[in-house]
Formats: C-alpha cells, structure tokens, sequence
C-alpha cells in the first residue's frame, strides 16, 4: 500500500472543481492527522490479542525424594497480552 505523504497526493482525491484553499486545507488537516488515524486503525483492527511482554524461567530441582524427579527442567512463561476492544469505537 502507498503511502500518502505529499499535498499533492491527497488534492487528487479532492477533486477540480473545489476552491484551491479549500483543498490546500483539507490536504493540511489530512496530512497532519494521517499518522494517528493509521495508529488508531491499526489499533482497533481485529486481530488476535497482541503480545506485549513476556517473562520466563528455567526451574531445575537440585533435590528431591526420588532420584527420577531431580535434575528435571520445568519452564515457567508468563506471556502478557493486550486484549483488542469489544465495543466499536473504544480503543484499548
């Protein structure tokens, strides 16, 4: 997808028949919030629920009652997620 960056690139969405300081306003306003409407659609799209930290360990027994159960690795996660809105229009 392009990606818009100039006022000329929006004005041609706009049309010839507006005045042109309605047109250079319009490409202002648009170019100046272009960044956070693309993050907000980003945001509030539907999607699995995103990863936003993870934190993990290796725990090993040193000792134990059986000889089976020592030296036996366990692997703790703790993955953290940010779930995505269930309303329209709430951002998380």
């Amino acid at each position: 997808s392009a990606s818009i960056t100039e006022e000329a690139e929006v004005a041609a969405f706009l049309g010839n028949d507006l005045d042109k300081r309605l047109v250079k306003l319009i490409c202002s306003v648009v170019l100046k919030l272009l960044p956070v409407w693309r993050k907000a659609s980003v945001d509030t799209r539907v999607a699995m629920p995103r990863l936003v930290d993870v934190d993990w360990r290796v725990d090993v027994k040193t000792s134990a009652e059986a000889l089976t159960r020592m030296s036996v690795p366990t692997l703790l996660v703790d993955m953290k997620v940010r779930d995505q809105p269930t309303k329209v229009g709430v951002m998380p």
